[in-house]
């Protein structure tokens, strides 16, 4: 009697027991999406210089999360597609994450099941039919002609001594006896709402001293000088929301300007910029 009441406790116990351990041994392998670095396709097919800090990741449609590059996202799904969206930092700020809208997104038609990892290495093109209000290589042409200091000495001019791409870049120079140089370009107009609400400033630079950017509105009379590029070494390109910035108004006479100067104690100081580009939605 004692004996059949031992043997029909022990049943539910080891039933317990195996199920338990089957439970353990169904663990899934999340799946990884890694990416080591992006290329961007200019207008004429070329690869071009860029600043692609960060892809935004979409599994058939469905956010996943934002990528640091290079970087490996981990998948809890099953997905047909991977879309990859270029990501930027507004002004340069690692705080100011976006995508950038004036780009086309990047897609595998790659499926991706449970435990696979998928390598992707995108290339990025620009949006057909975009807005250019000034567009800068200086190979042939140097678009900051206007001399607000009215100082001939500090003006900017054409250089092959050093460039991000191409042959040349645009470089200006200040001193103990010239100490201030402002330029700008001759005034461009924005016509549509839909522009000045997507409207973005890129440049190229390398400076040994601080180089402010500004955006001149000749039609309100207002001059703007809304971020200065600390001094780099290195190149550096920066993504600028120009809408963000007071100044840029629709049928309004913009012109963008260059202000540097030197201080107490530095001799000499110079920048150079290269791929100057004022873009937009149309």
């Amino acid at each position: 009697m004692n004996s059949s009441k031992y043997y029909w406790y022990a049943i539910p116990s080891l039933l317990l027991i195996v199920s338990c351990t089957k439970f353990q041994y169904q663990t899934v392998r999340p799946s990884y999406v890694l990416v080591n670095e992006v290329t961007i396709k200019g207008d004429n097919g070329a690869f071009t210089s860029h600043n692609i800090r960060d892809v935004w990741i979409y599994g058939d449609d469905q956010y996943i999360g934002t990528m640091p590059l290079p970087g490996v996202m981990p998948l809890q799904s099953k997905f047909n597609s991977i879309t990859l969206y270029p990501g930027i930092r507004n002004y340069g700020i690692l705080s100011k994450p976006e995508i950038y809208v004036l780009m086309n997104n990047y897609k595998s038609a790659a499926s991706i099941g449970i435990s696979d990892t998928i390598y992707l290495k995108p290339f990025f093109t620009y949006k057909s039919g975009l807005q250019t209000y000034l567009l800068e290589s200086f190979e042939t042409n140097n678009i900051f002609t206007v001399d607000v200091d009215q100082d001939g000495m500090t003006s900017v001019s054409r250089t092959s001594q050093e460039f991000r791409e191409g042959n040349y870049s645009g470089t200006g120079s200040v001193s103990a006896d010239h100490k201030l140089l402002e330029c700008a370009t001759k005034s461009f107009t924005v016509a549509s709402s839909s522009a000045v609400h997507s409207i973005y400033l890129e440049l190229d630079f390398k400076s040994n001293i601080n180089l402010s950017i500004g955006l001149i509105n000749s039609t309100r009379s207002k001059k703007n000088y809304f971020l200065t590029l600390v001094p780099s070494t290195d190149w550096k390109k920066i993504y600028i929301p120009l809408y963000e910035i007071d100044g840029m108004e629709i049928n309004s006479a913009l012109q963008l300007a260059l202000w540097m100067q030197s201080s107490d104690g530095q001799a000499n100081g110079r920048f150079f910029i290269d791929n100057v580009r004022v873009i937009s939605m149309p």
